[in-house]
C-alpha cells in the first residue's frame, strides 16, 4: 500500500508539473483561455506559481472575465507561500496604492522578502526606494548595491538607474562607472541610455566633449523614435552644434518629437513655424518625409558589435529591444517562471 500511495504522489507531481508547464507555454503565445484552464485547477490545489498567474489574469482580464476581488486573492494565497514574484507585486500593489489602500512600510517588507529570494524587480524597487528616500532614509550606497544585483540582461532599466545613482552620488570615479552602466543598458536595448550616455559625451562630463560620438547615440535613439532624443537632435542641427547647420532637418527632428507630445518640441516647434514662410514649411515637412524613409529604423546600433562586461554579464551583437526597459513600478505581464 505504501510503494502505491508514493507511486500515486509521484504521478500526481508529475501530472501538475506538465500542467503548469503547459499554461506556462499558452500564457507565453497569449492564448489565454487555454492558460487560464490549466493554471486554475493548479491553483486551486495550493500551487503557488499557479495562484499567482490566475491572480494575475484575473486582475488584467486574461481569459477571464476580468476580477479584481478575486486577482487579489489569488496573489495574496501566492504571497502567504512566499511565491517572490507574488511578493513584489504585492509590494507594488501596497506602495502605490494600487487596487489596495496604500502602505509603503508594508509595500517595502514584501520588497524585502522577495529580493532575499533574488526577485529582480524587488531588487529595482528597493533600490528606488533607496534613492528616493520616501520610506527609508536616503542611501545611495544601498541603492547602487540593490541596483547591482538585479539581472542588467532582463532589466536593463537597472542598468540606467544604477547610472543615475552613481552621478547623483559623485565620487570618484562615479562618472567613469556611469558611463559604463548606460552603455550596458543601452546595449541590452533601453534607449533612454543611449540618450543619457549621449549626454555625458555632449558635455564632457568624463573625458571631455565628444560631440560626433554624441549625435552618432542621439542619430540611433532618435531613429527608434525616442522623443526626448529627436527633440535634441533637432535642436543640434538647428544651431549647427557638431553637425552642419540645417533648420529644416532640425525642424523635422522636433516634429517627430512633437507628434509624440514632448512638450519642449512642441514649444520649439512653434517658435520655428512663426519664423517660417509657407514655403519653408513645405520644405522642411518634405524632409520629414525623407528622415521616416531613409533614417528612421534605419540606423544602424553603435553598439551593435560592442562586447560589454559587467562583473559576469557579457553582451554582444545586442537587438534593440522598445527602449522602455521593463519598469516594475506598474501591473505588467509576470516573467516566466519554471
Amino acid at each position: 500500500m505504501k510503494k502505491l500511495f508514493l507511486l500515486f504522489t509521484l504521478l500526481s507531481a508529475t501530472s501538475a508539473f506538465a500542467g503548469y508547464t503547459d499554461g506556462l507555454n499558452y500564457f507565453d503565445n497569449q492564448q489565454y483561455p487555454q492558460a487560464f484552464a490549466e493554471f486554475k485547477p493548479l491553483a486551486d490545489k495550493g500551487n503557488d506559481r499557479a495562484q499567482y498567474y490566475v491572480g494575475y489574469m484575473y486582475l488584467n482580464g486574461y481569459g477571464v472575465d476580468q476580477d479584481k476581488n478575486l486577482g487579489l486573492q489569488y496573489i495574496q494565497k501566492s504571497v502567504n507561500q512566499g511565491f517572490e514574484k507574488a511578493e513584489a507585486l504585492m509590494g507594488y500593489f501596497l506602495s502605490e496604492g494600487v487596487y489596495v489602500p496604500q502602505n509603503k512600510a508594508k509595500g517595502l517588507e514584501l520588497y524585502r522578502k522577495a529580493a532575499e529570494k533574488k526577485d529582480d524587480d524587488a531588487l529595482l524597487n528597493l533600490g528606488v526606494a533607496y534613492y528616493l528616500g520616501e520610506v527609508v532614509d536616503q542611501d545611495l550606497d544601498k541603492s547602487i548595491e540593490y541596483f547591482s544585483r538585479v539581472n542588467k540582461v532582463t532589466k536593463p532599466i537597472a542598468g540606467r538607474y544604477l547610472a543615475d545613482v552613481y552621478l547623483a552620488r559623485d565620487q570618484s570615479g562615479d562618472a567613469k562607472k556611469a558611463m559604463d552602466s548606460y552603455r550596458l543598458a543601452a546595449a541590452n536595448g533601453d534607449l533612454a541610455s543611449f540618450h543619457s550616455y549621449a549626454y555625458i559625451q555632449q558635455k564632457g562630463k568624463v573625458d571631455g566633449v565628444n560631440l560626433p560620438e554624441a549625435i552618432k547615440y542621439y542619430t540611433y535613439a532618435a531613429s527608434q523614435s525616442y522623443a526626448p532624443s529627436q527633440y535634441v537632435l533637432g535642436t543640434m542641427y538647428i544651431n549647427g552644434d557638431g553637425v552642419t547647420r540645417d533648420v529644416f532637418k532640425g525642424y523635422a527632428w522636433i516634429s517627430f518629437a512633437a507628434n509624440q507630445e514632448f512638450k519642449p518640441a512642441i514649444e520649439i516647434q512653434k517658435k520655428l513655424e512663426d519664423n517660417m514662410t509657407l514655403s519653408d514649411v513645405d520644405k522642411a515637412r518634405r524632409e520629414m518625409l525623407v528622415i521616416q524613409r531613409e533614417t528612421v529604423n534605419q540606423v544602424e546600433s553603435p553598439l551593435k558589435n560592442a562586447a560589454l562586461r559587467n562583473g559576469s554579464v557579457v553582451v554582444a551583437n545586442p537587438g534593440a529591444g522598445n527602449g522602455k526597459g521593463s519598469d516594475s513600478n506598474r501591473v505588467r505581464r509576470p516573467r516566466r517562471r519554471r
